[in-house]
Protein backbone atom coordinates (compact mmCIF):
# COMPACT_ATOMS: atom_id res chain seq x y z
CA UNK A 1 0.00 0.00 0.00
CA UNK A 2 1.16 3.51 -0.55
CA UNK A 3 2.78 5.38 2.57
CA UNK A 4 -0.34 7.53 2.75
CA UNK A 5 -3.43 8.28 5.80
CA UNK A 6 -6.13 5.20 5.23
CA UNK A 7 -4.65 3.33 2.57
CA UNK A 8 -4.25 -0.07 4.27
CA UNK A 9 -7.83 0.81 5.28
CA UNK A 10 -9.27 1.14 1.98
CA UNK A 11 -7.76 -1.83 0.96
CA UNK A 12 -9.03 -4.04 3.69
CA UNK A 13 -12.54 -2.67 3.14
CA UNK A 14 -12.50 -4.21 -0.15
CA UNK A 15 -12.63 -7.72 1.44
CA UNK A 16 -14.86 -6.63 3.93
CA UNK A 17 -17.15 -5.03 1.10
CA UNK A 18 -17.82 -8.52 -0.40
CA UNK A 19 -17.91 -10.12 3.11
CA UNK A 20 -14.83 -11.89 2.78
CA UNK A 21 -13.60 -12.62 6.02
CA UNK A 22 -9.55 -12.09 6.87
CA UNK A 23 -7.85 -14.78 8.99
CA UNK A 24 -4.45 -13.13 9.45
CA UNK A 25 -2.80 -9.90 8.56
CA UNK A 26 0.72 -9.49 8.66
CA UNK A 27 3.23 -6.65 7.87
CA UNK A 28 6.69 -7.37 6.91
CA UNK A 29 9.00 -4.14 6.40
CA UNK A 30 10.91 -4.36 2.72
CA UNK A 31 14.73 -3.55 3.58
CA UNK A 32 15.37 -1.98 0.48
CA UNK A 33 12.80 0.79 1.22
CA UNK A 34 12.89 2.49 4.38
CA UNK A 35 10.07 3.09 6.09
CA UNK A 36 7.94 0.60 3.74
CA UNK A 37 6.00 -2.34 4.52
CA UNK A 38 4.91 -5.61 2.51
CA UNK A 39 1.01 -6.77 4.41
CA UNK A 40 0.27 -10.58 3.97
CA UNK A 41 -3.29 -11.44 4.71
CA UNK A 42 -5.53 -15.05 4.56
CA UNK A 43 -8.70 -14.30 3.33
CA UNK A 44 -11.27 -17.02 4.21
CA UNK A 45 -12.23 -18.13 0.69
CA UNK A 46 -12.57 -20.87 -0.93
CA UNK A 47 -10.77 -21.45 -4.33
CA UNK A 48 -11.83 -19.59 -6.90
CA UNK A 49 -14.27 -17.90 -5.22
CA UNK A 50 -15.96 -14.60 -7.24
CA UNK A 51 -15.75 -11.97 -4.95
CA UNK A 52 -12.08 -13.37 -3.71
CA UNK A 53 -10.89 -13.14 -7.31
CA UNK A 54 -12.62 -9.61 -7.95
CA UNK A 55 -10.83 -8.53 -5.20
CA UNK A 56 -7.55 -9.93 -6.53
CA UNK A 57 -8.58 -8.31 -9.92
CA UNK A 58 -9.42 -4.72 -8.23
CA UNK A 59 -5.77 -5.25 -5.90
CA UNK A 60 -3.07 -6.12 -8.98
CA UNK A 61 -5.00 -2.79 -10.48
CA UNK A 62 -4.50 -0.30 -8.00
CA UNK A 63 -1.31 -1.52 -5.94
CA UNK A 64 1.99 -1.43 -7.33
CA UNK A 65 2.35 -5.48 -6.16
CA UNK A 66 0.35 -8.42 -5.82
CA UNK A 67 0.93 -11.93 -5.38
CA UNK A 68 -1.73 -14.69 -4.71
CA UNK A 69 0.31 -17.34 -2.66
CA UNK A 70 -2.42 -20.31 -3.17
CA UNK A 71 -5.21 -21.14 -1.87
CA UNK A 72 -5.96 -23.25 0.61
CA UNK A 73 -9.07 -25.74 1.63
CA UNK A 74 -10.46 -25.73 5.08
CA UNK A 75 -9.06 -28.05 7.87
CA UNK A 76 -10.48 -31.17 8.50
CA UNK A 77 -11.02 -32.45 12.01
CA UNK A 78 -9.81 -30.82 14.92
CA UNK A 79 -6.05 -29.80 15.15
CA UNK A 80 -4.11 -32.03 17.27
CA UNK A 81 -0.38 -31.00 18.74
Amino acid sequence: TPHVSGALAAVLALFADRGLNLAHIESRPIPAVPWSYRFHVDVEAHPGNPEALRVLYQLEKELPAVRLMGWYGPLEGPLEG
